[in-house]
């Protein structure tokens, strides 16, 4: 399933335009799993489910237990773009509770299916953080920020 917001920049001083889609991946099985539902009941969402936008701000509920958001409060897309490297925050929850892998897709271009994983965060890494850095001598590149739940 794709959920979230799109964006898009460029950067004057370069040739390359960056544009970013939030994704998030099917929940296994459906299953919701111990530590997510501990942490939606804990956040005044009880019984939401993953895929749920609960705040209808464009983030899932599982996007923004992986970034560590309020799911109550309609939040901006929370990201950092300095020169030609994104950097996403990664939630202490979902690091802590070692449940949440977080990936980064990267292609030239929007053709579907022409996306690579550049960079993969598995637990228990626990880095407060994910990046990439587009290639200088790239012309154009985009990226997404991809979620799996999973069992710890």
């Amino acid at each position: 399933m794709t959920a979230g917001k799109t964006i898009s920049t460029a950067n004057p001083g370069r040739r390359w335009r960056a544009r970013w889609i939030w994704h998030e991946a099917d929940n296994p099985a459906g299953s919701l799993f111990f530590n997510y539902t501990t942490w939606a009941s804990a956040n005044g969402i009880p019984g939401e489910l993953p895929e749920n936008d609960y705040d209808n701000d464009g983030l899932s509920n599982l996007m923004e237990y992986a970034l560590g958001l309020d799911p109550k409060v309609s939040n901006p897309l929370t990201y950092n773009f300095d020169d030609n490297t994104i950097t996403f925050p990664k939630g202490s929850d979902a690091i802590n509770n070692g449940d949440v892998t977080y990936i980064i897709e990267t292609a030239t271009d929007l053709v579907a299916g022409d996306w690579n994983s550049s960079v993969t965060h598995t637990p228990p890494d626990a880095s407060p953080t994910i990046q990439y850095s587009f290639p200088s001598d790239q012309p154009k590149g985009f990226a997404r920020l991809r979620i799996i739940l999973s069992a710890p």
